[in-house]
């Protein structure tokens, strides 16, 4: 039980180093059209470490944490993550 504790956590970590240092490192951030709709499928904690990125990188954005159609098409979305 500890062992997969410490792999999930291990990889969780690993993530969140490798978006951040995709999104710091990245030329081409200034392409992203705002605002953005954030959204989840499933039940991972993705959608929340995203927001956190995006809040850094002060781009505007809102979270739907299970987005449907008509969220899509009633928003004025120029980006969905």
């Amino acid at each position: 039980m500890k062992l997969r504790k410490n792999l999930i956590l291990l990889l969780v970590v690993g993530f969140v180093v490798f978006v951040t240092g995709f999104v710091v490192g990245s030329e081409k951030i200034s392409e992203l059209e705002e605002p953005a709709l954030l959204s989840s499928i499933g039940q991972s904690p993705d959608v929340q470490m995203m927001e956190v990125i995006l809040n850094r990188v002060e781009v505007e954005h809102t979270l739907i944490e299970m987005a449907y159609e008509e969220d899509i098409l009633e928003g004025d979305y120029k980006t969905l993550i």
